[in-house]
Order: structure tokens, then sequence, then C-alpha cells
């Protein structure tokens, strides 16, 4: 067994979990490594299109971040961390209490 679970794994044993070990029907869910190639591959996929749009967001959002600090690139690479990452977390803050609204 991989001692890194890849992503597929990872949100089917979520779903798992949320479901109490049942399919859509009420039969015990499968272990991962019961499952066809086919049904690895759908959640594997499905993992990774999540994956992507939150590093789409994050991207995003740290893009914002650059605009609003009104940083030039040559500046950000020079910028201390601890910097960048709190006006991250200030501008994802924002975000999230504007969603809550």
């Amino acid at each position: 067994m991989p001692l890194v679970k890849c992503p597929g794994q990872v949100a089917f044993e979520a779903y798992n979990e949320n479901r109490g070990g049942r399919t859509w029907d009420g039969k015990p869910t499968p272990p991962w490594t019961d499952l066809t190639p086919g049904v690895r591959e759908g959640w594997q996929a499905a993992a990774l299109a999540v994956r992507s749009e939150l590093l789409r967001e994050g991207i995003t959002l740290l893009g914002a971040c650059v605009r609003r600090m009104g940083v030039d690139k040559e500046a950000l690479l020079l910028m201390p961390h601890h910097e960048l990452v709190a006006a991250f977390r200030e501008l994802v803050s924002e975000v999230d209490g504007a969603l809550s609204e």
C-alpha cells in the first residue's frame, strides 16, 4: 500500500465517512482497493478537478492581493514572506466575510 494516498482515494474515503460507509442504495461501500480501475479513475478525476479549481481560486486571490498592494513583480520577489502572507490572509478574510453575508 502506498504511503501517500492519491487525491481520488482521499475524496472516496471522505465521501464514505460522510455517508456512513454505505453506497447510495444502502449497501456497504467496498474499500478503495476493491474498486474497479474505472471507478478509481473516476474518483481521481473528480478529486483532481476540485484541486485544480481550488488552485485557480488561490491564484486569483493572490493576484488580487498583489494588485491591491500595488506591488510590481520585482518588488514582490523581494517582499518579506510574512508581509505577503499577512496581506493574503486579510484579503481571504474579507472574501470570506462577504460570502457569509
